[in-house]
C-alpha cells in the first residue's frame, strides 16, 4: 500500500498567519502586560527578544527549505548534533507546546463573556472543537487560523492607532528606571510572548510551495516585533504607573494593563475588544499551537522512529496525523481541566530556552556538514547570525535561573531533571529505533516540493 501523505494546501497568507497567530496567544496580554509596571523597559525587552528571535527565525528558514519535513525542529538537530538532540529538541518544542496552558486561558475568556460554565469546561470543550476542526484536514483548519489572526491582528492595531492620538508623553516619566535586574525579568517575559513562530516549520510538508516559507517566517516575525513593540509603547504613553498599582501579577488576560489601557482609550467597548482580542489570541494558540504544531512534530517524530509508528499514521481522506492530533489534544486536555495555567508556562518556558540554544548550535553545524543541502534558499552573514542567537539563547536560559534578573534557582532542578528523563527514554526506547540521517532523501525531497509547487500553480 503507498505511504499516505500530508496534503500540500498552505499558501503564504496561512503560513503568516500560522507563524504571527501562534506568537499572538496570551503572551502579550500576560507576559508582556504583566510588567507593563516596569514602562518603556518593557520595550526594550521587546525589542531585545525580538531580534534574537529573528535570528533563530532566519536559522529555522534555512532548515526549513533544506530539510521540508514535518518532523522540523527534532530532524534539524539530529542531522547535525546526534539523536538524542534531536529528541530533546522536537519532543521539548512539542511537549512545551501541547501544554502551553492557552486551552485554559481559552476556558477563562469565555467564562468572561459566559460566566454560567466553568472555565475547565469552557477548556475541555475547545479544545475538543478545535480537535475535530484539525481532523477535517488542514486547508479548513488553515483558513479558520488565517480569519482569527486577520480578526486578532485588526483589533491590536486598532489600540495601536487609537491610543497613538491620546499618548500623553508625560506618563513615560512616572515609570522606574531601567535596572539590570528588572530587564532580566522583561526579557524572560518577552521570550515567553514571542514564543510560537517556528511552528511554521512543521508545516514544510504542508505549503504549497516551500519557497514560501522563509518569505512567511521572516516577515511574520518583524511584523510582531513591530506590533509589539507600538502596543507596550502605546500602553505606556497613555496609563501612567500608577493605574497598574495590583494588576501587575494579573492572572487571567481579562485582568491585565491591556484592559486599563484600551479602556482609556475607547472605553467599555474597548474593554470589550480587548477581551475578545485575548480570545481570539488563546484560540489561534490552541487551533495551530497546542494542536496542529505539536500533532506535526510527533508525526515526525514518529516516522523518524523516535515514537511509536502508530502515530505516523495519516487518514486516506482528511490527510491529518490522526493520533499524533490525539495525544497533542490528551496534553492539552490536562492543563485545561486541572488549570495549572502558571506551573505549565514556567515548564514551557525553560524547555523552549534549551531548544534555541540546540537550534544555534544546529544552525552553525548545517553549512558545515551538509553544504549541498542549501539548493534553494540560503541566509546571509554566516557565522555572526548562529553565534550571536547562541549567545542570546544562553543568555536568556541563564536569565532564568538567576532571582537578582527575574529568575528562579528551582528551574536549574526542573533543568537538570528534565534533561534526565529525556536522557533515559533515548537510551532505553529511541536510540536503537531512529533512523540514520540521508541527506540524499532530502534533496530529493526539495526536487519533489518544488515540482508539487510548480504543478499546483499550473493548475490554478
Amino acid at each position: 500500500m503507498a505511504e499516505v501523505k500530508l496534503a500540500r494546501k498552505l499558501g503564504f497568507w496561512h503560513l503568516f498567519a500560522v507563524s504571527s497567530g501562534a506568537v499572538l496567544g496570551s503572551g502579550i496580554f500576560i507576559a508582556l502586560s504583566s510588567f507593563a509596571a516596569s514602562g518603556p523597559m518593557i520595550d526594550i525587552a521587546v525589542i531585545v527578544g525580538g531580534i534574537f528571535f529573528l535570528l533563530w527565525m532566519i536559522i529555522g528558514a534555512e532548515f526549513a527549505v533544506a530539510m521540508p519535513k514535518a518532523a522540523s525542529l527534532e530532524l534539524w538537530a539530529r542531522s547535525t548534533l546526534g539523536g538524542y538532540a534531536g529528541f530533546l529538541m522536537g519532543f521539548g518544542y512539542a511537549f512545551a507546546w501541547a501544554t502551553c496552558a492557552e486551552a485554559f486561558a481559552l476556558g477563562i475568556l469565555t467564562h468572561y463573556f459566559l460566566p454560567s460554565i466553568d472555565a475547565r469546561i469552557w477548556g475541555v470543550f475547545f479544545v475538543t472543537l478545535f480537535l475535530i476542526i484539525n481532523l477535517l484536514g488542514v486547508e479548513f483548519s488553515g483558513n479558520l487560523q488565517l480569519a482569527l489572526t486577520i480578526g486578532l491582528i485588526s483589533i491590536i492595531w486598532l489600540f495601536n492607532i487609537a491610543g497613538l492620538f491620546k499618548i500623553n508623553p508625560a506618563n513615560w516619566h512616572t515609570y522606574p528606571p531601567i535596572t539590570a535586574s528588572a530587564l532580566g525579568g522583561a526579557i524572560i517575559a518577552a521570550m515567553y510572548a514571542y514564543v510560537g513562530p517556528l511552528l511554521v516549520a512543521t508545516a514544510a510538508e504542508e505549503a504549497k510551495d516551500i519557497r514560501d516559507m522563509p518569505r512567511a517566517m521572516i516577515a511574520s516575525t518583524i511584523f510582531i516585533i513591530v506590533m509589539y513593540a507600538v502596543a507596550i509603547l502605546v500602553l505606556t504613553g497613555v496609563v501612567p504607573s500608577s493605574a497598574f498599582e495590583g494588576v501587575s501579577n494579573a492572572e487571567t488576560p481579562v485582568q491585565t494593563p491591556f484592559v486599563i489601557g484600551m479602556k482609556e482609550i475607547m472605553g467599555p467597548v474597548g474593554v470589550f475588544l480587548i477581551a475578545l482580542a485575548a480570545w481570539l489570541a488563546s484560540a489561534t494558540d490552541v487551533l495551530m499551537g497546542n494542536l496542529y504544531g505539536a500533532s506535526r512534530l510527533f508525526y515526525g517524530m514518529a516516522k523518524d522512529g523516535y515514537l511509536p509508528k502508530a502515530f505516523a499514521y495519516v487518514h486516506p481522506k482528511t490527510r491529518v496525523p490522526v493520533w499524533s492530533l490525539v495525544l497533542a489534544a490528551v496534553f492539552s486536555y490536562f492543563v485545561a481541566a486541572t488549570g495549572w495555567y502558571w506551573a505549565f508556562v514556567y515548564i514551557a518556558t525553560i524547555a523552549w530556552d534549551i531548544d534555541y540554544v540546540i537550534l544555534a548550535l544546529a544552525g552553525y553545524m548545517l553549512r558545515k556538514k551538509y553544504p549541498q543541502l542549501l539548493r534553494i534558499w540560503k541566509y546571509k552573514g554566516y557565522p555572526a547570525i548562529p553565534l550571536i542567537s547562541l549567545a542570546g539563547a544562553i543568555m536568556v536560559l541563564l536569565l532564568a535561573y538567576i532571582p537578582q534578573f527575574g529568575g528562579d534557582i528551582k528551574y536549574v532542578w526542573f533543568t537538570i531533571g528534565y534533561l534526565a528523563v529525556t536522557y533515559i527514554y533515548w537510551k532505553v526506547y529511541a536510540e536503537k529505533r531512529v533512523k540514520p540521517f540521508d541527506p540524499e532523501e532530502y534533496i530529493k525531497a526539495q526536487i519533489e516540493a518544488i515540482e508539487e509547487a510548480e504543478r499546483l500553480k499550473r493548475e490554478k
